[in-house]
């Protein structure tokens, strides 16, 4: 059976030949029938993200971005906080005795971009990019670096770390895949992306190529939460908090 969950885009009917099954009695009112066709996960989608992994290792496996667990992440509070939406490019300049962040709840299939970068001892600035691809991955990371040096960041001291949803090995019409993530890397030469995540997901499919389910390799849901601080990015499968008003 296939399973929907908040989040994903509510159009999903059979495709030609599929067959139908009917949903769980508390989603019946909102979904009536969904396919079950599957599009596994094969050896052909392993080799691709192990292409990646084996051309980018050093990014992919450096600090800079920390992964919270869901119950720690239930106890962070930020107290001088700002969210940034989907397609959003935002720099924050602050001094580190009332440090901010800037937050990204419930990536689905797109990726973010974080910055930091330290002024003097006192004070710093950081970025954050929802990439929508509206824009090439070139141009996004120009924008945002473009962003942080006009809050005075030393172009020496910016540093970036890429972090994606539920990124797909192959295409689908309805969210980023591979693909996406492979130019952003590439970009490393001119711009300064010091680490990256990326999760490995499994994708059903009907025959359309539109995604009716997603799961992770490491069985949590597909999108993650992003807390860009004066230290890096954090991550998280389950939201922050928000901050007390």
């Amino acid at each position: 059976m296939v399973i929907l969950k908040n989040g994903f885009h509510k159009n999903y009917k059979p495709q030609n030949e599929e067959i139908e099954r009917e949903l769980t009695p508390d989603l019946v009112d909102e979904f009536t029938t969904v396919s079950n066709e599957r599009l596994p996960f094969t050896e052909q989608d392993q080799e691709a993200y192990d292409q990646v992994h084996d051309a980018h290792q050093e990014p992919l496996f450096a600090p800079g971005i920390t992964k919270i667990s869901a119950a720690d992440a239930k106890k962070l509070t930020f107290e001088n906080e700002f969210l940034v939406h989907s397609g959003d490019i935002v720099a924050h300049s602050m001094f580190y005795d009332e440090p901010a962040v800037l937050r990204a709840n419930r990536i689905l299939s797109g990726i973010v971009c974080g910055a930091t970068a330290r002024i003097n001892e006192e004070e710093g600035v950081i970025g954050l990019g929802y990439y929508d691809g509206a824009k090439t991955p070139e141009e996004f990371l120009q924008e945002l670096m473009n962003k942080m040096l006009t809050q005075n960041a030393p172009p020496e001291a910016i540093e970036f770390q890429l972090a994606g949803g539920d990124i797909a090995p192959h295409a689908t019409t309805d969210g980023h895949n591979l693909k996406y993530v492979k130019e952003f890397l590439e970009l490393r030469g001119k711009f300064p992306i010091v680490a990256a995540r990326v999760n490995n997901v499994e994708v059903a499919c009907n025959s359309a190529g539109e995604t009716i389910m997603r799961n992770t390799d490491d069985d949590h849901n597909s999108e993650i939460n992003v807390a860009q601080t004066k230290d890096g990015m954090l991550i998280s499968h389950v939201s922050f908090p928000k901050a007390a008003s």
